[in-house]
């Protein structure tokens, strides 16, 4: 999904444009997800995550930005699930989709 004000490279927007052409349908479904929720009157965040990956976390750290894609293309669902946490607790991603990203990649 494409937002207004990223930053992706040639190799993101080549991965955008196969995911939409093989998954049309599930790119739809997250579009009209953004726009629900954008809509909903709701405090939301909508994290976008790389192909995720089972294992242990390693306790790593997880970097969130609002408009720069990853360089890495995998995430563990662990550190994930931590990130989560962390951002339900806070506001700092109020009304964002940030990218998400291992801090150690």
């Amino acid at each position: 999904m494409d937002l207004p004000g990223d930053r992706k490279g040639r190799r993101d927007r080549l991965i955008g444009a196969l995911a939409r052409t093989i998954a049309r349908g599930a790119a739809e479904d997250r579009r009209g997800e953004l726009d629900t929720w954008r809509t909903s009157g709701l405090d939301w965040t909508l994290i976008r995550v790389p192909r995720l990956l089972d294992g242990d976390d390693h306790a790593r750290k997880i970097v969130l930005d609002a408009h720069v894609p990853p360089r890495a293309t995998t995430l563990h669902r662990a550190t994930l699930a931590h990130a989560l946490v962390h951002v339900a607790e806070g506001r700092e991603h109020v009304g964002q989709a940030p990218f998400a990203a291992d801090a150690s990649n």
